[in-house]
């Protein structure tokens, strides 16, 4: 059988078929040789069209009802997430550590739903009783972590201490974009 283009539907058939040959029988012809070429030519070609037609991952962190934990753990996960380039939403509360991600994670890869809301107090740490303290240190880095314009904003609501204070509503709709 002469070989045609490798789009012609009758190389495709002859290919199947030489691949549905039990091994025994698939005797080393040029003909088997060439509509193995032409096989591996279309499957190329398939995977080249793949390729080319791949979008970037548009896949975005959705944060929900995010309490906080280790600053040092959201720090890495944040940074991990900055590196991406992917989009955050914010839906629902983010609390403590989880705030550093208006500081870690470009402006313009971070929305905002309804529902979002900000809390912020002081970095925690163990005292010597073992109790959850006010650590200045902590407290310190973790506020060069946040823009400018959140640094204003808990400034002018009390400042990072013991107590939590929320960013919400209009507040943080002027800072932040709403989600489409």
């Amino acid at each position: 059988m002469g070989l045609r283009s490798p789009s012609n539907f009758d190389d495709v058939t002859a290919a199947a078929a030489f691949l549905a040959k039990p091994a025994g029988a698939r005797g080393p012809s040029k003909a088997d040789r060439q509509t193995v070429k032409m096989f591996q030519r279309i499957a190329a070609s398939i995977i080249l069209f793949g390729i080319a037609m791949a979008q970037p991952c548009d896949a975005a962190i959705r944060i929900e009802d995010d309490m906080g934990g280790s600053l040092g753990a959201y720090y890495i996960k944040f940074s991990n997430i900055r590196k991406s380039g992917q989009h955050v939403i914010i839906d629902g509360d983010c609390f403590s550590a989880c705030t550093i991600v208006t500081g870690m994670v470009a402006r313009q890869n971070i929305c905002v739903t309804p529902r979002a809301r900000f809390g912020f107090h002081a970095a925690l740490a163990p005292n010597e009783f073992g109790m959850l303290a006010v650590n200045p240190t902590a407290t310190r880095v973790l506020y060069q972590l946040y823009p400018t314009d959140i640094r204003t904003w808990l400034h002018r609501n009390g400042g990072l201490n013991d107590r939590t204070i929320v960013l919400d509503g209009n507040a943080l709709a002027r800072m932040y974009p709403m989600c489409r």
